[in-house]
Formats: C-alpha cells, structure tokens, sequence
C-alpha cells in the first residue's frame, strides 16, 4: 500500500509541480517577480491545489467510483490501471491548461485589479517586468532592440556597439549581449562625433539604459539612414 500512497502523491502533487517549474525554467518570456524560494513553493502547492479542484470536477464519477473500491478492499469490480493512466494524463492537460489560461490572461486581470486597489490606495503599481533592463529587452512594449543599433558605454568610453544578435532570457536574470557588426557600427558612431548632427548616420539616441552599480550605459539608436548605407 505504501508503493499506491506514494503513486497518489506523484500523480496529485509533484507532476503538476514539476511542469508548473518546467513552465517557469524554459518557457516564460518574463522574469519572475521575487526570488523568495518560499513564494515560489506556495504558486507550486497553489498551482498544485488548482489542478486537484479541476480534475476533482472533470472526473467525479471516476473519482466516486475508486472511493468505493478502496473501501469495499477491492471487491467490486473497477479497473485500476486504467483509472491510474486516465488521471494521470488529465492531470498533464489540466495542468498545461491552468498554465495558459492564468499566465496568458487571468495574470493580466489580477495585475489590473491588484493595480486598482494600489492607485487606490497611492501605493506604487506593480509591472509586468521584474526590472528595467528585462522591461526593456524581453518585451516591444517600450522599444523594439531587435531593429535597433546599440552601442555600450563604461563611464564616458565606448566599449562596443552593434545589433543585437541575441542577449540572456528573463529566466537566467542575466545583462549579456551578443552583438553583429559591430566594428562597422563603432567606427560609424565614432565618425558621427566629427560630424554636425543633421548628417549623422545615428543623430540621436531613441532610448538609453543606464546601470548605476556598473557605470554601464546603453543607448538604442534608429535604423533607417544605417539601412540605406
């Protein structure tokens, strides 16, 4: 009985577990929130408990009819395995479903409301983003980096600059870029400084990030006399 105890506990509470941290390691495009080890236990057993309420509705029968075999000690005539299997696999769907509906649109409403009641109350309003640079680079809401060129700056020195190949996922909580063309795009920056702005290749900065614990900043600029070169 101990092996079929510890079947039920995979089934209920770890594979629904297990995908809920699966989604949050390799699948979603914006960074957690917090870092608290303890938080992220309470979404898992939440998430967990979500999961068990829906498979407890979607298969009630199934559910009343196992009841009945473990308490009648397995004299009734119920096939188990296929029971097993079924749950199992419900429990896969239901916990892929739970994942897109709440982080494609029941997140978005709950952030809405949760907002109401901050500007209500004049606290600070929560953000999609846990920070700028992952505000800025894992999201077209403010700028899109893709089509832009970048050049890096540590203090007042040009470091780099280019187009962005690729940079760090929200995941890995990391500032790395990787960087195209980037010698061409230096030595057009730094021509452009002897030169008046109207004739510029990249006259002025669209946006700029600044990192006070580094000294770091990047500044995006526009494509469009750069592409007609």
């Amino acid at each position: 009985m101990q092996i079929f105890d510890n079947l039920y506990f995979l089934i209920i509470f770890t594979v629904p577990a297990a995908i809920h941290i699966l989604y949050h390691t390799y699948i979603r495009l914006n960074a957690r929130q917090q870092q608290d080890k303890s938080v992220e236990i309470a979404e898992s057993v939440a998430f967990c408990a979500a999961v068990l309420f829906i498979n407890i509705l979607l298969m009630q029968n199934d559910i009343k009819k196992f009841v009945q075999y473990l308490s009648s000690k397995h004299t009734i005539n119920f096939n188990y395995p296929m029971f097993m299997a079924k749950y199992c696999i419900m429990t896969i769907a239901v916990s892929v479903a739970v994942i897109i509906i709440w982080y494609l649109f029941g997140i978005k409403i709950f952030r809405k409301a949760v907002n109401f009641v901050n500007k209500m109350l004049g606290r600070p309003l929560e953000v999609e983003q846990s920070d700028t640079f992952n505000a800025i680079f894992n999201s077209a809401d403010i700028i899109d980096t893709m089509n832009k060129a970048v050049a890096v700056y540590k203090g007042t020195n040009l470091v780099t600059a280019g187009l962005i190949a690729a940079y760090d996922p929200p995941q890995n909580q990391g500032k790395k870029l990787a960087l195209r063309n980037s010698d061409y795009v230096k030595e057009l920056l730094q021509d452009d400084q002897k030169r008046p702005v109207e004739y510029r290749i990249f006259p002025c900065s669209e946006l700029e990030y600044y990192d006070p614990q580094t000294d770091t900043l990047i500044k995006f600029y526009d494509l469009d006399k750069y592409d007609k070169l």
